[in-house]
Protein backbone atom coordinates (compact mmCIF):
# COMPACT_ATOMS: atom_id res chain seq x y z
CA UNK A 1 0.00 0.00 0.00
CA UNK A 2 2.56 2.54 0.79
CA UNK A 3 4.17 2.12 -3.07
CA UNK A 4 0.91 2.46 -4.24
CA UNK A 5 -0.19 5.52 -2.53
CA UNK A 6 3.89 6.94 -2.62
CA UNK A 7 3.85 6.37 -6.84
CA UNK A 8 -0.37 8.21 -6.97
CA UNK A 9 1.03 11.02 -5.04
CA UNK A 10 4.08 11.63 -7.55
CA UNK A 11 1.78 11.14 -10.58
CA UNK A 12 -0.22 14.08 -9.26
CA UNK A 13 2.96 16.10 -7.49
CA UNK A 14 2.71 19.66 -8.83
CA UNK A 15 6.22 19.21 -8.89
CA UNK A 16 6.61 16.27 -11.17
CA UNK A 17 3.62 17.47 -13.42
CA UNK A 18 5.52 20.91 -14.68
CA UNK A 19 9.05 19.46 -15.49
CA UNK A 20 7.22 16.28 -17.02
CA UNK A 21 4.92 18.13 -19.49
CA UNK A 22 8.08 20.93 -20.21
CA UNK A 23 10.40 18.03 -20.56
CA UNK A 24 13.06 19.04 -18.71
CA UNK A 25 16.51 16.98 -18.42
CA UNK A 26 15.73 16.21 -14.81
CA UNK A 27 12.84 13.83 -15.12
CA UNK A 28 15.31 11.63 -17.05
CA UNK A 29 18.04 12.00 -14.01
CA UNK A 30 14.93 10.93 -11.77
CA UNK A 31 13.93 7.60 -13.61
CA UNK A 32 17.72 6.54 -13.58
CA UNK A 33 18.10 7.63 -10.29
CA UNK A 34 14.90 5.50 -8.83
CA UNK A 35 15.65 2.72 -11.04
CA UNK A 36 19.19 2.52 -10.52
CA UNK A 37 18.95 2.90 -6.87
CA UNK A 38 15.73 -0.06 -6.94
CA UNK A 39 18.37 -2.14 -8.81
CA UNK A 40 20.81 -1.90 -6.26
CA UNK A 41 18.70 -2.88 -3.58
CA UNK A 42 17.30 -5.94 -5.36
CA UNK A 43 20.72 -7.05 -5.93
CA UNK A 44 21.76 -6.72 -2.31
CA UNK A 45 18.29 -8.92 -1.50
CA UNK A 46 19.16 -11.59 -3.59
CA UNK A 47 22.23 -12.83 -5.78
CA UNK A 48 20.57 -12.92 -9.66
CA UNK A 49 23.37 -11.94 -11.68
CA UNK A 50 22.97 -8.07 -13.39
CA UNK A 51 21.63 -6.48 -10.92
CA UNK A 52 24.16 -4.86 -9.68
CA UNK A 53 25.81 -3.85 -12.70
CA UNK A 54 22.54 -2.88 -14.58
CA UNK A 55 22.05 0.05 -11.29
CA UNK A 56 25.63 1.13 -11.11
CA UNK A 57 25.11 1.65 -15.35
CA UNK A 58 21.91 3.57 -14.76
CA UNK A 59 23.65 6.08 -12.04
CA UNK A 60 26.66 6.53 -14.31
CA UNK A 61 24.32 7.40 -17.58
CA UNK A 62 22.73 9.57 -14.79
CA UNK A 63 26.31 12.05 -15.21
CA UNK A 64 25.96 12.68 -18.55
CA UNK A 65 21.85 13.51 -18.32
CA UNK A 66 21.96 17.40 -15.96
CA UNK A 67 25.20 19.64 -14.46
CA UNK A 68 24.08 18.76 -10.85
CA UNK A 69 24.10 15.10 -11.06
CA UNK A 70 27.85 15.21 -11.58
CA UNK A 71 27.81 15.62 -8.03
CA UNK A 72 24.37 14.33 -6.90
CA UNK A 73 24.80 10.92 -8.64
CA UNK A 74 28.25 9.36 -7.34
CA UNK A 75 27.09 10.68 -3.45
CA UNK A 76 23.96 9.11 -4.15
CA UNK A 77 25.47 5.77 -5.22
CA UNK A 78 27.67 5.39 -2.63
CA UNK A 79 25.21 6.08 0.03
CA UNK A 80 23.66 3.00 -1.36
CA UNK A 81 27.05 0.89 -1.42
CA UNK A 82 27.57 2.17 2.62
CA UNK A 83 24.49 1.37 4.13
CA UNK A 84 24.43 -1.81 2.31
CA UNK A 85 27.93 -2.75 2.83
CA UNK A 86 27.33 -6.16 4.68
CA UNK A 87 24.81 -6.87 1.92
CA UNK A 88 28.18 -6.43 -1.16
CA UNK A 89 29.44 -9.35 -0.16
CA UNK A 90 26.86 -11.26 -1.34
CA UNK A 91 27.26 -9.77 -5.23
CA UNK A 92 29.43 -12.53 -6.97
CA UNK A 93 33.07 -11.25 -7.89
CA UNK A 94 32.27 -11.85 -11.10
CA UNK A 95 29.43 -9.57 -11.35
CA UNK A 96 32.00 -6.57 -9.44
CA UNK A 97 34.95 -7.11 -11.53
CA UNK A 98 32.35 -7.04 -14.54
CA UNK A 99 30.97 -3.84 -13.05
CA UNK A 100 34.54 -2.23 -12.40
CA UNK A 101 35.34 -2.38 -16.13
CA UNK A 102 32.25 -1.60 -17.72
CA UNK A 103 32.19 1.40 -15.04
CA UNK A 104 35.26 2.90 -16.51
CA UNK A 105 34.86 1.97 -20.04
CA UNK A 106 31.48 4.29 -19.59
CA UNK A 107 33.30 7.12 -17.78
CA UNK A 108 35.77 7.79 -19.82
CA UNK A 109 33.96 10.77 -22.24
CA UNK A 110 32.93 11.91 -19.01
CA UNK A 111 36.73 12.07 -17.77
CA UNK A 112 37.87 13.20 -20.88
CA UNK A 113 35.51 16.11 -21.19
CA UNK A 114 34.87 16.98 -17.30
CA UNK A 115 37.45 19.84 -17.58
CA UNK A 116 36.53 20.72 -21.03
CA UNK A 117 34.47 24.19 -22.02
CA UNK A 118 31.11 21.98 -21.72
CA UNK A 119 32.04 20.26 -18.39
CA UNK A 120 33.21 21.96 -15.00
CA UNK A 121 33.64 24.86 -16.30
CA UNK A 122 29.92 25.26 -17.94
CA UNK A 123 29.17 25.41 -14.03
CA UNK A 124 31.28 27.56 -12.33
CA UNK A 125 29.26 30.18 -12.05
CA UNK A 126 26.36 28.37 -10.56
CA UNK A 127 28.34 27.06 -7.30
CA UNK A 128 28.61 29.23 -4.28
CA UNK A 129 32.62 29.26 -4.15
CA UNK A 130 33.14 29.91 -8.08
CA UNK A 131 30.05 32.53 -8.65
CA UNK A 132 30.72 36.26 -8.59
CA UNK A 133 26.86 36.54 -8.20
CA UNK A 134 27.24 35.25 -4.59
CA UNK A 135 30.36 36.98 -3.65
CA UNK A 136 29.72 40.19 -4.48
CA UNK A 137 27.66 40.42 -2.07
CA UNK A 138 29.34 38.90 1.06
CA UNK A 139 32.58 40.97 -0.43
CA UNK A 140 29.81 44.28 0.48
CA UNK A 141 29.24 43.01 3.40
CA UNK A 142 32.99 42.43 4.55
CA UNK A 143 33.58 46.32 3.78
CA UNK A 144 31.92 47.60 6.52
CA UNK A 145 34.51 46.56 8.75
CA UNK A 146 37.17 47.88 6.59
CA UNK A 147 38.71 50.00 9.73
CA UNK A 148 38.93 46.43 11.96
CA UNK A 149 41.37 44.18 9.51
CA UNK A 150 41.83 41.80 12.08
CA UNK A 151 38.50 41.40 13.15
CA UNK A 152 37.29 41.53 9.17
CA UNK A 153 39.86 38.84 8.63
CA UNK A 154 38.74 36.52 10.95
CA UNK A 155 34.96 36.55 11.61
CA UNK A 156 34.15 37.89 7.35
CA UNK A 157 37.19 36.08 5.66
CA UNK A 158 35.66 34.71 1.98
CA UNK A 159 35.42 30.87 3.83
CA UNK A 160 33.23 32.14 6.86
CA UNK A 161 30.78 34.67 4.42
CA UNK A 162 30.73 31.57 1.94
CA UNK A 163 29.69 29.03 4.89
CA UNK A 164 27.15 31.27 6.24
CA UNK A 165 25.58 31.50 3.00
CA UNK A 166 25.42 27.93 2.55
CA UNK A 167 23.94 27.30 5.79
CA UNK A 168 21.31 29.58 4.95
CA UNK A 169 20.18 28.34 1.39
CA UNK A 170 19.58 25.03 3.53
CA UNK A 171 17.41 26.39 5.61
CA UNK A 172 15.76 27.73 2.83
CA UNK A 173 14.60 24.42 1.22
CA UNK A 174 12.41 23.88 4.21
CA UNK A 175 10.71 27.28 3.22
CA UNK A 176 6.92 26.80 3.62
CA UNK A 177 6.04 29.12 1.24
CA UNK A 178 8.70 27.18 -1.90
CA UNK A 179 6.98 23.72 -0.67
CA UNK A 180 3.51 24.18 -0.23
CA UNK A 181 3.03 28.37 -1.10
CA UNK A 182 4.07 30.02 -4.14
CA UNK A 183 6.77 27.37 -5.30
CA UNK A 184 9.92 28.19 -7.97
CA UNK A 185 9.70 31.70 -9.22
CA UNK A 186 12.80 31.10 -10.77
CA UNK A 187 12.33 31.29 -14.67
CA UNK A 188 10.22 28.90 -16.21
CA UNK A 189 10.81 26.76 -13.27
CA UNK A 190 7.36 27.11 -11.99
CA UNK A 191 4.42 29.33 -12.26
CA UNK A 192 4.76 31.50 -8.79
CA UNK A 193 1.10 30.27 -7.83
CA UNK A 194 1.33 26.67 -6.42
CA UNK A 195 3.74 25.31 -4.06
CA UNK A 196 5.88 22.60 -5.31
CA UNK A 197 3.77 20.03 -3.28
CA UNK A 198 0.04 20.11 -2.37
CA UNK A 199 -0.70 21.79 1.14
CA UNK A 200 -2.41 19.33 2.50
CA UNK A 201 0.46 17.37 1.91
CA UNK A 202 2.62 19.45 4.74
CA UNK A 203 1.43 17.48 7.79
CA UNK A 204 1.35 14.46 6.12
CA UNK A 205 5.11 14.92 6.12
CA UNK A 206 4.99 15.82 9.28
CA UNK A 207 3.30 12.46 10.43
CA UNK A 208 5.26 10.49 8.10
CA UNK A 209 8.68 12.15 9.44
CA UNK A 210 7.85 11.09 12.80
CA UNK A 211 6.38 7.49 12.23
CA UNK A 212 9.85 7.22 10.04
CA UNK A 213 11.47 7.11 13.54
CA UNK A 214 8.93 5.89 15.59
CA UNK A 215 8.01 3.04 13.41
CA UNK A 216 11.49 2.17 12.10
CA UNK A 217 10.25 1.77 9.24
CA UNK A 218 12.17 -0.39 6.28
CA UNK A 219 14.63 1.63 3.86
CA UNK A 220 14.63 4.62 6.31
CA UNK A 221 17.91 5.30 6.12
CA UNK A 222 17.90 5.08 2.42
CA UNK A 223 15.26 7.23 2.06
CA UNK A 224 16.71 10.56 4.66
CA UNK A 225 19.87 9.77 2.93
CA UNK A 226 18.29 10.64 -0.70
CA UNK A 227 16.64 13.58 0.91
CA UNK A 228 19.43 14.84 3.24
CA UNK A 229 22.10 14.59 0.00
CA UNK A 230 19.64 15.85 -1.97
CA UNK A 231 19.45 19.11 0.26
CA UNK A 232 23.40 19.44 0.54
CA UNK A 233 23.79 19.28 -2.99
CA UNK A 234 21.44 21.42 -4.60
CA UNK A 235 22.41 24.52 -1.81
CA UNK A 236 26.33 24.69 -2.93
CA UNK A 237 24.52 26.41 -5.90
CA UNK A 238 23.08 30.00 -6.43
CA UNK A 239 19.51 31.44 -7.09
CA UNK A 240 17.82 29.93 -4.16
CA UNK A 241 15.34 27.82 -3.61
CA UNK A 242 15.71 26.50 -7.44
CA UNK A 243 13.13 24.01 -7.91
CA UNK A 244 15.12 22.47 -10.53
CA UNK A 245 18.12 20.92 -8.83
CA UNK A 246 16.56 20.14 -6.05
CA UNK A 247 13.51 17.81 -7.55
CA UNK A 248 15.46 15.02 -6.75
CA UNK A 249 13.70 15.93 -3.17
CA UNK A 250 10.44 14.71 -4.26
CA UNK A 251 11.13 11.37 -3.85
CA UNK A 252 11.40 10.94 -0.23
CA UNK A 253 8.99 14.31 0.32
CA UNK A 254 6.81 12.13 -1.45
CA UNK A 255 7.33 8.97 0.44
CA UNK A 256 6.97 10.43 3.95
CA UNK A 257 3.62 12.10 2.68
CA UNK A 258 2.71 8.38 1.84
CA UNK A 259 3.38 6.97 5.21
CA UNK A 260 1.71 10.21 6.87
CA UNK A 261 -1.54 9.67 4.46
CA UNK A 262 -1.63 5.64 5.38
CA UNK A 263 -1.77 6.30 8.76
CA UNK A 264 -4.52 8.56 8.95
Amino acid sequence: SLSLVATTLLAISPWMLHYNRATFEVSICIFLLVTGGYLLLKAFDNKRFGLFLLGTVLFILCLYSYNLTRLLSPILYLAFLIINLDKLKQISLIEKVSTGIISLILLIPFAMTIFGSGGASSAGGTFLFSSNFVKAPLLEFRSYFIEFPLFSKIFFNSYVLLFWQYIQNIITYFATSFLFINGSTHGNHGIGNMGELYLFEFPLIIIGTILLFIKKIKGRVILLSWGVISILVASLTRDIPQATRSIFLVIPLEVLSAIGLIYI
